[in-house]
């Protein structure tokens, strides 16, 4: 919802085939949403609940998900709802799928792409992926948000509009608000202030001490690095998001 409402002009663009209130009617597009993967109920559930990398087979029976889902709900939810379940893997740069096959000639063509993809979808993918890889799933445990928005930088590059992208990046924190940290100079601290303007950088509240013990007066930190999630290193996640985004 707050991705639709900071780039709720950007949609209108995109809807100019309905009223401004109509195109920010985003009830068709949270329906699609909480449909998109019905059509996973018609693939074999030892597909779905593999707990390993899937086979090139059982990849292709997987990417027939989005058709199926198609099919149970069309003529039963509106058509934007319906369409977004059928094309919520599309990317903007012609890497996702289901391909198209011309009515007329039986013809397989090329997935969609760019504007081609309605506005509602290109959401769609972006909020998919991310809640995809932040969730606990039978083949991997969720990962920090940190480490997902840099895998979306860097190993999703030119699956998303831009626009949709970047308005995205400004409200979703690489440090969740509470998330407990621990900075640069030893001390744990947990995040209290997201930083729009430099992500990587939000406003922190001393806990311990470097030595585990606490604080008796907590100080505020905005400028000392975060090194550690969990015990885990996330520097090698930073470089991509330490510029400063553009505003949308």
């Amino acid at each position: 919802m707050l991705l639709e409402i900071k780039i709720e002009r950007y949609i209108i663009e995109q809807r100019t085939f309905k009223s401004p209130r109509d195109a920010k009617d985003l009830q068709l597009r949270g329906l699609g949403c909480l449909l998109h993967d019905v059509g996973k109920m018609e693939v074999p559930i030892e597909i779905v609940f593999k707990p390993g990398p899937l086979t090139r087979e059982e990849m292709e029976l997987m990417k027939l998900h989005p058709v199926c889902g198609h099919e149970m709900v069309k003529g039963r939810v509106p058509p934007t709802a319906a369409e977004i379940v059928l094309n919520h893997h599309q990317r903007w740069n012609d890497e996702g799928y289901p391909t198209r096959v011309d009515a007329r000639t039986g013809e397989k063509l090329s997935p969609l792409s760019g504007k081609q993809i309605t506005i509602f979808n290109r959401i769609a993918t972006v909020v998919d992926i991310c809640d995809a890889a932040t969730s606990n799933r039978v083949y991997s445990e969720a990962k920090l948000p940190v480490q997902v928005l840099y895998e979306m930088r860097t190993w999703c590059h030119g699956f998303f509009d831009p626009v949709v992208e970047q308005a995205f990046y400004e409200i979703i924190p690489p440090f969740p608000i509470g998330q407990v940290v621990k900075l640069s100079n030893g001390v744990e601290a947990a995040v209290v202030d997201f930083n729009p303007r430099f992500p990587v950088q939000p406003k922190v509240q001393g806990i311990r001490d470097p030595k585990g013990r606490r604080f008796p007066d907590p100080a505020l930190y905005d400028e000392l690095e975060i090194v550690s999630v969990h015990d885990v290193d996330i520097r090698p996640y930073l470089d991509s998001q330490n510029l400063v985004p553009e505003l949308v």
